[in-house]
């Protein structure tokens, strides 16, 4: 920004000029130069416990995402009346914005580790939470009536068809979480903390060394494209669970 005169007044202007054109190799470095930089943080093992304190973060975090959406669902749809009790709750916790929040956590628990957990645990729950919920109460009702036409108790109909049959819903609320929790283990380690992919990314950027900053990038994306497939190969052989209509 320029400060310039006007020629018609005495009082001065700013004048500010934008220019549009290509991305220069400063903000966007060539994939190359990104290979090359990758290369040497893992050949110098500088980049190894930063990996293994986000991946570590994120596997905690996401299997008691799982275990908690999975215990707290289950009874949300089998029971209509503890549905209504809670999704109103259930609902404002889930539009509250995350990154909001963010500040008191680091507050409580500090920047090491356990405040990654609780991040990624909040951000993850809630989708397998409601989409185990929708799973159990969209069970099939005639099969449910033909179930308890033979005599099946109800929790053999919950074993036999409503679990099951929540399974695909299940797992796609796992791949909804799998995003949301890579974002937010990132954007808590950005924030605040000593080590980890998103630090590692934060200072190489406050740095101006663009090829490091994309390198936990990739690693990030490539870590979510392959859970994703792994999940998608859990589907497919869920399948056979899954009751037949």
């Amino acid at each position: 920004m320029t400060w310039q005169r006007s020629p018609k007044t005495s009082s001065t202007r700013p004048a500010v000029t934008m220019s549009c054109g290509a991305p220069s190799a400063m903000t966007f470095p060539p994939f190359s130069a990104i290979l090359v930089k990758g290369y040497e943080l893992f050949a110098s093992g500088s980049i190894w416990d930063h990996i293994w304190f986000s991946l570590t973060n994120f596997a905690i975090g996401f299997f008691a995402s799982v275990i908690l959406g999975v215990v707290l669902g289950v009874p949300m749809g089998w029971y209509k009346n503890v549905c209504k009790t809670f999704d109103p709750l259930l609902s404002g916790i889930y539009a509250t914005p995350l990154i909001a929040l963010l500040p008191l956590i680091i507050m409580m628990f500090g920047l090491g580790a356990i405040s990654k957990i609780i991040m990624t645990i909040l951000a993850a729950v809630f989708p397998i939470l409601i989409n185990t919920m929708v799973g159990i109460a969209n069970t099939d009702h005639r099969l449910i009536t033909m179930a308890r036409a033979f005599g099946a108790k109800d929790s053999q109909i919950f074993l036999k068809v409503s679990l099951p049959g929540s399974l695909p819903y299940l797992v796609a609320g796992m791949r909804v979480a799998l995003g949301r929790a890579l974002v937010y283990i990132v954007v808590a380690e950005q924030y605040g903390a000593a080590t980890g992919l998103g630090y590692l990314s934060s200072v190489a950027a406050q740095r101006f060394q663009m090829a490091a900053m994309f390198v936990p990038i990739i690693i990030i994306a490539a870590l979510g494209a392959g859970l994703n497939e792994l999940l998608k190969a859990v589907e497919r052989r869920l399948e056979k669970w899954k009751p037949q209509k």
